[in-house]
């Protein structure tokens, strides 16, 4: 990392904030915590302690940060601003004033997706609200894009998911360009620390088409390398390389740089000898066009590139600074080609290295498996130092350095706070990074007072626990007061924290020293009940036993139930075109419960897919209701019911029936229709023929015996039997045809 940069930046920001948070001795108090988005980062004294990679964002996106207060996150540079005005206020004095007087917004650390972009054709940003486990991130299967408006879904490509630096981000790479709608979809996403599970996402998103034509630009790694660098991936290609002249470029023992699929750069390797140098190369990009076919802009581009002559100047060591009790720094004369790794540094000490990190393309963290302590020769082993230009070190770069080992025990301060679970603990935050050693248990000892009567506490080993979980932050530990003689209500305690077991069992620094006694008093309260807050994570929606249902499948926790009352509000519920009259509530069975919607009749008035929304709906006791979710790939049969549009006497044994649309009647046969002759129901059988597809509108029913002369003088009509069974052609289930009333036979 750089750190004069992080210095200038980060102590306009900290100064104060810092200043506030420190007692007279080096210990940093609990006085707020900064948050990225929906990511907690811990105290300010926190980020200052904790690794590189944390300082060097804090201080290059501090404008993203907020400093929360009571639930709130307020703007990092007011609030410093507030602190720095007000000098001699206490911590809790000036946070007063910044909840008095600056606006913030509620800070939260669900586990959501907060959007999904696409950024080109065939790429899509994901991004969490924190940051996500590698591997579940990375799995593609756990991302569906459903088509909506009969495009192809795309598939997956090379790396289709890739996990970006800020650790939240995930880059989707698909093989057909997107337009139009997809009901998208995540899955299995799990959080950083491999446990909790992020919501599952389910919308419909508009993506607009590509239409935006890519450019090049060349950049310059090296004397004999090149970059031509796309705005976004492009098709396979074959540029043209000539020198000014028109002269065709003798490769060597290579080949002329081709563009691959998908690439959104080109290296051009100008390395060989063949290749003349100080004289100009005209790169050619005819038809390059986006995975979209948007040709590049200007068609065809130009571009000129270069071979320098190489300075051979081969890299050197310049510096080895020790940042930790197992980390130091190297720093190089000159940027590297970034192929550097941990085993081609060594140490003399006893001390292997483990793992490197980038902090520009001339400095590189390393950790070690043991304490860093004394003097020892540190060696980068020849050949692997190799500068942009591809020169290596020739023999191998050496440096006596004397560490020193961190023999500061970790010092915490101590209060009763409540955790996440409405649990009462103490919560410990120390003055360094921290590791939990061996059983990780402390010894928590003293006495307490109730109803006037002293107790002493013996020893009590409690296990310890980082606050958030993961160890993310590893300067706030939690201890648990769940069990006797920790867990007496209304008991005012004096405790003394300890490890249990020196350096080997408790909380230690990353050099193996044990953490000083630590000190707490305070009244023991009630512990609450943990909220639950259990979410609906799944919903299937299918057409139900017959047209005037539909069934929504929602996936619940084990043993759990949906709430009745959210779960039976048609309010909750959308079927664009139809009408919802009421729903039925079947109990939960396993992982799963059932609500059928009851749909008006003759108000779903297409067959066919249409956006179904599910919202609001709660697990029985949880705290929290299901995030809104459309669906549009599943399709739903119209409910519209036939109707009787006219009834004829064609003949004496003949009555011809005309329907509002074609029918379908599987088996000719009684039982559709009763005949009336002057209001009385007759004994004649009415047989209604056979009609086995929905061909017509037009069915004929059959008399057992010839209606008279006096009988049509009376007046024939028919009724509807309570069998009728004819149905329109919709399938599986037809609707049923519907005649309440009786229907006038005309002649």
């Amino acid at each position: 990392m750089n750190r004069k940069k992080f210095t200038r930046a980060a102590k306009i920001a900290t100064a104060s904030l810092v200043a506030f948070t420190m007692t007279t001795s080096p210990v940093f108090a609990a006085t707020g915590d900064l948050w990225k988005g929906t990511t907690n980062k811990g105290s300010v004294a926190q980020m200052i302690l904790g690794g590189s990679a944390g300082r060097l964002d804090f201080a290059a996106n501090m404008g993203q940060y907020t400093y929360e207060v009571d639930g709130v996150g307020y703007a990092v540079g007011e609030v410093d601003t507030m602190f720095k005005a007000n000098p001699t206020l206490s911590t809790a004095e000036v946070q007063a004033k910044v909840k008095a007087e600056l606006t913030g917004t509620p800070v939260s650390d669900e586990l959501v997706v907060e959007s999904v972009s696409a950024i080109n054709a065939i790429q899509v940003k994901v991004v969490f609200s924190q940051a996500v486990d590698k591997t579940s991130a990375e799995t593609f299967a756990n991302y569906t894009f459903n088509a909506l408006d009969s495009q192809a879904s795309p598939a997956t490509v090379g790396t289709a998911a890739k996990l970006q630096e800020d650790g939240k981000t995930v880059l989707l790479t698909v093989d057909n360009p997107l337009a139009k709608r997809y009901q998208v979809k995540t899955t299995g996403i799990l959080a950083k620390d491999g446990v909790k599970t992020f919501k599952n996402y389910n919308q419909i998103i508009n993506f607009v088409a590509d239409t935006t034509a890519p450019t090049a630009t060349v950049e310059r790694v090296s004397a004999n390398k090149l970059k031509v660098k796309f705005t976004e991936p492009v098709k396979a290609a074959t540029p043209t390389y000539v020198y000014a002249d028109g002269t065709v470029i003798n490769w060597g023992s290579g080949s002329a740089p081709l563009i691959s699929a998908g690439a959104t750069e080109l290296v051009i390797d100008l390395s060989d000898a063949a290749i003349l140098v100080n004289k100009d190369i005209i790169v050619t990009l005819n038809g390059v066009a986006d995975m979209a076919g948007n040709l590049i802009n200007p068609q065809p581009t130009k571009l000129t590139v270069v071979k320098q002559q190489v300075d051979g100047i081969e890299p050197a060591l310049t510096s080895v600074t020790q940042t930790g009790a197992k980390t130091f720094t190297i720093k190089f004369s000159k940027d590297l080609d970034g192929n550097l790794v941990f085993g081609d540094v060594t140490l003399t000490g006893g001390a292997n290295t483990t793992a490197i990190e980038k902090i520009s393309a001339s400095e590189y963290e390393f950790t070690t498996d043991n304490n860093l302590d004394g003097l020892q020769t540190v060696t980068v082993a020849a050949g692997k130092a190799v500068d942009l230009a591809g020169q290596g070190n020739t023999s191998s770069l050496t440096k006596l350095v004397t560490f020193k080992a961190d023999t500061v025990a970790p010092k915490a301060t101590a209060k009763l706070v409540t955790d996440k679970n409405n649990k009462e603990v103490i919560e410990l935050t120390l003055d360094k990074a921290v590791d939990l050693a061996g059983s990780q248990e402390v010894a928590v000892s003293g006495s307490y007072v109730k109803d006037y009567v002293t107790t002493t506490v013996p020893a009590t080993n409690v296990v310890a626990a980082y606050a958030d979980g993961t160890g993310d932050i590893k300067t706030k530990v939690h201890i648990s007061l769940a069990t006797a003689p920790l867990n007496v209500e209304g008991a005012k305690y004096d405790l003394e924290i300890v490890n249990k077991t020196a350096a080997t069992d408790g909380i230690v620094s990353e050099a193996g020293v044990a953490m000083d006694k630590a000190k707490v008093a305070f009244t023991r309260g009630k512990d609450g009940d943990a909220a639950n807050t259990d979410v609906v994570t799944n919903v299937v929606v299918a057409q139900g036993a017959d047209n005037n249902k539909v069934t929504i499948t929602f996936t619940i926790p084990l043993g759990a139930k949906l709430e009745g009352t959210s779960a039976t509000n048609v309010a909750n519920y959308s079927i664009a075109g139809a009408v919802i009259e009421s729903i039925d509530l079947a109990a939960a069975s396993g992982t799963s419960q059932v609500a059928t919607l009851n749909l008006k009749k003759d108000s779903n008035t297409f067959t066919g897919v249409r956006n179904i929304i599910v919202k609001d709906v709660k697990i029985a006791g949880s705290t929290k209701v299901m995030d809104p979710v459309t669906i549009s790939n599943v399709p739903l049969n119209e409910n519209v019911r036939p109707t009787v549009s006219k009834a004829e006497l064609t003949a004496a044994l003949t009555i011809t029936v005309t329907f509002s649309e074609n029918v379908i009647n599987a088996a000719a046969a009684v039982g559709d229709f009763d005949l009336y002759i002057g209001g009385v129901k007759d004994a004649r059988t009415v047989t209604t023929a056979l009609q086995a597809a929905a061909t017509g509108a037009v069915l004929e029913l059959t008399l057992d015996s010839p209606v008279t002369a006096d009988d049509v003088a009376k007046g024939l009509t028919i009724k509807a039997a309570s069998t009728l069974d004819i149905t329109d052609g919709v399938t599986p289930v037809g609707n049923k045809v519907f005649a309440p009333d009786a229907i006038t036979v005309t002649n």
